[in-house]
């Protein structure tokens, strides 16, 4: 399976198929994929957390287990979670913040932090 995007969803005015993981398993494609991959961008984890869209990187564990979650739900054997897709959003039209400099050249080794603590569960 290519990289999830999972987070705008239609139904709360979003871009993505909040079923679109479910239809996939549903349709027999849980034994055709060795990892579970998603893309996971700052500025969107507020759909994962009380806290609303931040530039400051909410939501990642909570999507990762949700997606866990599903996954069992689903009747689907646990797969490694690689994040295959992330960064801070810079678009300049208005609709979303662009990344402060200070963040965006910090942002890598948050990163690396976040994610040394999520393997580690």
């Amino acid at each position: 399976m290519g990289g999830l995007a999972y987070d705008a969803f239609t139904d709360k005015g979003g871009w993505f198929n909040r079923e679109f993981l479910e239809g996939v398993i549903n349709a027999g494609g849980g034994g055709y994929f060795d990892i579970m991959n998603f893309h996971s961008f700052p500025t969107l984890g507020g759909y994962w957390t009380k806290q609303g869209p931040s530039l400051l990187g909410p939501g990642l564990l909570e999507k990762t287990e949700h997606i866990r979650d599903e996954l069992k739900r689903l009747g689907v054997k646990p797969k490694p979670i690689f994040i295959t897709e992330t960064g801070h959003y810079v678009k300049t039209d208005g609709s979303f913040q662009p990344a402060p400099k200070s963040k965006r050249a910090t942002w890598p080794n948050s990163m690396r932090r976040r994610w040394r603590r999520m393997s580690k569960r």
